[in-house]
């Protein structure tokens, strides 16, 4: 069943970083991932961005990036959906350079 399915949309590897911050931080951290929206993350397009819960950057190939504030403690949370380990590694680096922390 698993084979079917990755034949069907392909393989996909997900990872998330929890970053800690000082609360002070927090407006600094947000308004410095907001002023960088990039173009491209990883090598790939960016052709969304969703603002709903957090900040997500939706790629050409339909994998994903998200930054988001954790609701309980002073915790950036950075999550990555991508098409190898390699790349969502790249996702998460790259989305966590944004937050400049």
């Amino acid at each position: 069943l698993l084979d079917e399915l990755v034949e069907k949309v392909g393989p996909h590897f997900y990872d998330r970083w929890d970053v800690s911050f000082d609360p002070s931080q927090r407006d600094a951290i947000e308004q410095s991932v907001r002023a960088s929206f990039p173009s491209t993350l990883a090598g790939k397009t960016v052709v969304q961005v969703d603002e709903r819960d957090g900040i997500r950057f939706v790629l050409e190939s339909g994998h994903w990036s998200l930054i988001r504030f954790s609701g309980t403690e002073p915790l950036l949370r950075i999550y990555a959906e991508g098409e190898s380990p390699a790349e969502v590694a790249a996702l998460l680096g790259e989305a966590r350079a944004m937050t400049g922390v």
